[in-house]
């Protein structure tokens, strides 16, 4: 063995195998931290190895300096294999194998929580129907115009939060993709709870979510009725609910005001409201229906689409109909012919608009929203004319959710909202 070459490869191996286990127990916990991985006890395990390991580097740097240091090039050739054998195995292996199993295995960690109320079968029973709520899609407001906002408290952790704008009679709030206004904020429920304009009042209810609502710092507990200047907490952000100038004109109050015999409320004479519907206007479907339940709507030709069209211009997985607070958004995905509204190609979400086409390849779809504005006149039956070459078909193809079968509409009759 070369003595004078030794000493370097023991300061290599052994120096920089302590630093690789203190570099990889610092890592290990800033990916847990920051990036919120593992459980606390993975990353507790998985540093402790990685100290441990720079613990038991000591014992090959006193080697060099007690053993070698006398003994020199007399020492045998299995004690010099071990003390290298140790290097590489707790200075180099162990660490960096725990510090790249623990990124590419370490799943995200659930929020820690604390107790709120308890989500009873009743609040479970309300949520469904809330969901299922026509008055999701009624606006308080003619031409969809917000009527209250919950505007952010100014503090340091409130910034770059966008202010909640209130349009519908109901309006869900929580996590989940499919409430009126998500919050990505861990400590939010999926469904955390809902604003209701209940003739005239504003009521917040919670959904028994896990760190609950406050309103001027006092949980909530059952329906609340909203002031102006109340200040809600919800997950780790707070609001103040502010009421927006204009009058309260729905539009049930509207058509109520019409004149009927003898001044009688005339309520029977409101549309029915249901989701928004694309309907298409030409090629093989043309009249097939799909309205739009999800809160995220694929269209392609793909079988697991929810809008699926069988024509060669469509790509498997083409475009999406995205449900936001404020509308309904198109947007392309992708596809190789490209998406269209009306004569603008997507190339970013686009707000849909009664009455829009929206062109998938070479098939166009129109959308009916669920109670078009007062003062946009309903076009006329004649209105919907497929392309000539278009094949009229009452045949079904996917329909709009899962089990249900698609209702193709008769010709010339006009799409339902």
């Amino acid at each position: 063995m070369d003595g004078s070459a030794f000493p370097t490869w023991m300061g290599v191996g052994g120096y920089v195998g302590l630093s690789c286990a203190m570099v990889a127990a610092a890592a290990l916990a800033v990916w847990a931290i920051v990036y919120r991985r593992g459980t606390p006890r993975q990353s507790a395990m998985a540093i402790l190895i990685c100290l441990l390991c720079a613990v038991l580097m000591i014992l090959p740097l006193w080697w060099q300096q007690s053993r070698f240091q006398f003994f020199g090039s007399s020492l045998g050739g299995i004690e010099v294999a071990l003390v290298l054998t140790w290097i590489t195995l707790f200075g180099w292996t162990l660490p960096l194998g725990m510090l790249a199993s623990f990124i590419a295995l370490a799943e995200p960690n659930k929020p820690i929580e604390r107790r709120g109320p308890r989500r009873s079968p009743l609040l479970d029973a309300t949520l469904r129907l809330a969901l299922a709520d026509p008055a999701r899609y009624v606006s308080v407001r003619r031409n969809d115009e917000p009527w209250a906002q919950l505007a952010v408290v100014d503090d340091v952790t409130s910034k770059g939060v966008r202010t909640l704008l209130l349009r519908k009679q109901l309006t869900l709030i929580g996590r989940e993709v499919d409430n009126d206004i998500v919050l990505d904020d861990e400590r939010i429920s999926r469904h955390h709870a809902e604003i209701r304009m209940d003739h005239g009042v504003a009521v917040l209810l919670d959904y028994g979510s896990m760190n609950g609502t406050l309103i001027n710092r006092q949980m909530v507990t059952q329906p609340i009725p909203l002031k102006p200047d109340d200040i809600v907490d919800l997950g780790m952000r707070r609001y103040r609910f502010l009421l927006i100038e204009g009058p309260f004109a729905t539009f049930e109050d509207e058509t109520s005001r019409m004149p009927g015999a003898g001044g009688v409320n005339r309520r029977q004479t409101l549309p029915p409201v249901s989701p928004p519907t694309l309907v298409a206007i030409n090629g093989e479907l043309t009249g097939a229906r799909w309205e739009l339940l999800e809160p995220v709507t694929s269209i392609g030709r793909d079988a697991s689409c929810q809008i699926r069209l069988p024509d060669s211009t469509v790509s498997r997985h083409h475009a999406q109909v995205v449900r936001q607070a404020d509308g309904y958004y198109a947007s392309d995905v992708e596809s190789i012919n490209g998406t269209k509204v009306n004569v603008d190609i997507l190339t970013k979400p686009h707000r849909l608009q009664h009455g829009d086409l929206l062109h998938v390849g070479e098939v166009a779809l129109r959308f009916v929203s669920s109670m078009p504005p007062l003062d946009t006149p309903t076009p006329p039956p004649n209105h919907i004319q497929p392309p000539a070459g278009g094949k009229s078909s009452s045949r079904t193809t996917t329909p709009f959710s899962r089990g249900a079968a698609l209702r193709p509409m008769d010709d010339g009759q006009q799409p339902h909202g």
